[in-house]
């Protein structure tokens, strides 16, 4: 019998870092009777590591109509490679944040996802990571700025566009429980406090999850995948959404704008930013209190009903960016465009100027003149 472990999310949790490492590492982990399997399904927009996206991928045409059947012919084969592995393997671990809110528009997905692994005599596990509401917000609004977005956080949360991300933790879990079992649904908190080990590790304790601990013979445990921008350069991404160009080139952007991040040490966590207006953290977190301490008391155990114990911030004044300030912001990204355009230079330079270049080169040009022959 196989154990199938599946991580669900929840977005803005350290998933794509997870992916990552388990894609990185899979001939350790095949060693130690785990797999994280390729199955060669490719999405466009989609990481190659989330393999688990083939379960509630949709089609449309270009009217934009679902296309049932095409989803239908995906899953079967999706299910038919993931019941070999299980056959093969004794645990299979696969993992996509698009699960935790993509499921509903899949008819009956628990439902038939439980039957088809349990019915071949297999064992089903969910694990999913929480993230504190206010938190997770932020940063999703930022990925979606990063992308095509040009709405203000403030706009965002007026519209209330933020209930599209299943942040009633304790409704949603509930829903999965009520399928799959409660002694089938991991639950953990994304919080370094929280992490097993005490070395604020997110995959030390995903690996914990699984049944295993954290060791040298691991490749790149604590790679960022899907790093942050910066709140100035973040605002002028916002604002150059404006342009038809920009959001047409959603992301070429974004890997200089993560690298003056990273370069001139600007803080990019977005749990500390202050993207709320003075009391209005307070009062968007209210709302899901009672439905935390729920969760606390019912997947993990806590009497005490507190489920992250991080400290949300306070007395906070949202950053107002000077224009002065924007242009600064504009300059450092002109540089390290600059910059990279001068590497790209001298790496064609010394292309061109290698021995096989200019075998090359030779080759093309001998091959013309048979043909003019």
């Amino acid at each position: 019998m196989g154990r199938l472990y599946l991580h669900i999310g929840t977005p803005k949790t350290g998933t794509s870092m997870i992916q990552f490492f388990m894609a990185k590492n899979q001939g350790i982990l095949l060693r130690k009777g785990y797999t994280y399997p390729d199955f060669e399904f490719t999405f466009e927009g989609i990481g190659q590591n989330r393999n688990a996206h083939f379960l509630t991928h949709e089609y449309y045409d270009d009217d934009k109509n679902r296309l049932y059947d095409e989803e239908k012919k995906l899953q079967e084969q999706g299910f038919s490679r993931l019941l070999d592995e299980l056959r093969q393997n004794e645990n299979v671990v696969m993992s996509d944040e698009h699960i935790w809110t993509g499921y509903r528009v899949m008819e009956n997905f628990w439902e038939n996802l439980v039957k088809r692994v349990t019915e071949a005599g297999h064992e089903l596990k969910v694990i999913v990571y929480l993230r504190r509401q206010d938190a997770y917000i932020q940063s999703y609004w930022a990925q979606l700025v990063k992308e095509t977005s040009k709405e203000s956080f403030s706009a965002y949360i007026k519209k209330k566009h933020y209930y599209k991300s299943r942040m009633d933790y304790n409704t949603e879990l509930d829903v999965i429980a009520n399928i799959v079992g409660r002694e089938n649904l991991i639950v953990r908190i994304y919080e370094k406090g929280q992490y097993y080990g005490g070395n604020g590790s997110l995959v030390e304790d995903f690996l914990h999850v699984i049944g295993l601990e954290m060791t040298e013979e691991y490749k790149g445990s604590e790679r960022i995948v899907n790093g942050s921008i910066s709140g100035d350069c973040l605002e002028v991404k916002r604002i150059l959404n404006r342009m038809p160009e920009f959001r047409a080139r959603k992301n070429f952007l974004i890997p200089v704008m993560q690298k003056v991040t990273s370069r001139e040490g600007k803080s990019s966590d977005y749990s500390r930013a202050a993207c709320f207006a003075e009391g209005q953290r307070k009062e968007f977190l209210e709302q899901f209190r009672e439905g935390n301490e729920a969760v606390a008391r019912k997947y993990l155990n806590k009497d005490s009903g507190v489920l992250f114990e991080e400290e949300a911030p306070e007395n906070e004044t949202v950053k107002a960016y000077t224009k002065e300030e924007l242009v600064l912001a504009c300059g450092e990204l002109l540089l390290e465009m600059e910059e990279l355009v001068q590497k790209i230079t001298e790496r064609e330079m010394r292309i061109k100027q290698s021995r096989s270049y200019r075998l090359l080169k030779k080759g093309k040009s001998v091959v013309k003149k048979i043909i003019r022959r």
